[in-house]
């Protein structure tokens, strides 16, 4: 049942007019899924273990997101639901790089270098290199 989904969501976004809705609704079973099976490893008791599928589904929506990205570059709520996907996933690489991408697309939005400066101070501490 989940590779048919997994599948229709994919032929969805490989249509030459791939909506954002078709995205975000894949993005949000993709975390459902990955919800469900972190719940059965816990009710099973396998918290120390960690192996290819809990790294698996936080993969896959980064590249679920990235492509959304690329085709919805200009729409700064789609950035700014990745970053709070990254820093909840523990992603500070992707988020950095992210940020960098975003401020190259968007370079006159003062509320995302607000936050690019907050998150720099938040997560290195470092003010210099967040008021550059």
């Amino acid at each position: 049942q989940i590779v048919s989904k997994r599948t229709n969501f994919e032929y969805l976004l490989k249509r030459r007019t791939a909506l954002k809705t078709d995205f975000l609704r894949y993005i949000e079973y993709e975390t459902s899924v990955d919800k469900l099976r972190a719940h059965r490893k816990r009710l099973q008791g396998a918290e120390a273990a960690h192996g290819l599928a809990d790294t698996g589904g936080i993969r896959r929506l980064h590249f679920i997101y990235t492509r959304l990205l690329a085709k919805f570059r200009g729409d700064l709520r789609v950035w700014t639901r990745y970053f709070r996907f990254c820093r909840s996933a523990g992603a500070t690489k992707r988020l950095d790089k992210a940020l960098t991408q975003a401020l190259q697309l968007h370079p006159t939005q003062a509320g995302l270098w607000a936050y690019a400066a907050s998150w720099e101070v938040s997560q290195r501490g470092d003010v210099a290199s967040a008021r550059a």
